[in-house]
């Protein structure tokens, strides 16, 4: 399996746990990977204050679904480890759980192709989060959190 080639592209945060996407002072995130050799470039963009704002920073496989995320610029010091539990088989959403650092908790995000996904979509991933064992993931809007239906 070609995981890096699989998650090429931009992907849309509707579910998390993460703090930073739950606050409501940033809204709208996104990952956009680009294969860059044998890593992934990372882009996650999200709008704050009205603009958008970018972390930019390199994934570096670790295992057949792990990578190891380092940050770009200033943010080089920074460093994560996360991983892909679930890839919907028509590659339209994916799980991934990433470990706690030093500024960050550990958690868990749903990541989709489509910023809004379907009733369908929703019941799948509602039944992998509760296969995988992942309690407290909150939906978020395009602009807000909402808690799961």
């Amino acid at each position: 399996m070609d995981l890096l080639g699989q998650l090429e592209g931009t992907w849309h945060i509707v579910a998390t746990t993460f703090p930073m996407w739950l606050s409501g002072k940033r809204t709208s995130p996104t990952f956009t990977y680009a294969r860059r050799g044998d890593a992934l470039e990372d882009d996650v963009a999200f709008q704050s204050g009205g603009r958008t704002k970018h972390i930019r920073g390199i994934d570096t496989p670790t295992g057949p679904t792990s990578f190891e995320w380092r940050g770009n610029g200033l943010l080089k010091v920074l460093s994560s480890r996360w991983q892909v539990t679930h890839l919907a088989d028509d590659r339209s959403c994916a799980i991934i759980t990433f470990d706690k650092t030093l500024f960050t908790p550990a958690g868990v995000d749903v990541i989709s192709r489509s910023a809004a996904p379907d009733d369908a979509m929703w019941r799948a991933i509602d039944e992998e989060l509760a296969r995988q064992g992942n309690a407290g993931v909150q939906r978020l809007t395009p602009n807000a959190v909402r808690e799961p239906s």
